[in-house]
């Protein structure tokens, strides 16, 4: 086993990118797409795989965040620019906040609820 993995022909054979397509897929060989598609699909897979080795490190990615929000930031107080686009960007975050905190079907438009008074009986297959 350890003897496969320190081959090199075997690793690129067996390298799978994160996007389920194996590097010579990845790397836009397939004759039916434009060069440019291809290139942008390697790009993709490679940068997924990426991201998905540093699942495992929660907190060293929202540092990075936070340092990347922060020097975004400075930039903008340094330049004197780009509040418009940070506008845009807040109320578009904003917007993903607000579809993640809201529940995804309105419990008072659904099927049968409990009674609300005590005359009333509870028939959940009614």
């Amino acid at each position: 086993f350890w003897l496969k993995l320190r081959s090199p022909s075997i690793l690129s054979r067996a390298f799978w990118c994160s996007c389920g397509r194996t590097r010579e897929l990845c790397s836009g060989m397939e004759n039916d797409e434009p060069p440019l598609v291809g290139k942008l699909e390697k790009i993709a897979c490679t940068a997924q795989h990426y991201i998905d080795k540093t699942t495992i490190w929660v907190k060293s990615r929202w540092a990075t965040f936070v340092l990347l929000l922060v020097l975004y930031a400075l930039r903008i107080y340094i330049r004197r620019g780009f509040f418009v686009i940070t506008y845009g960007l807040g109320i578009y975050q904003l917007n993903l906040l607000i579809g993640f905190l809201s529940p995804a079907v309105d419990p008072e438009s659904d099927g049968p609820v409990l009674p609300t008074a005590d005359r009333e009986e509870y028939r959940p297959f009614s």
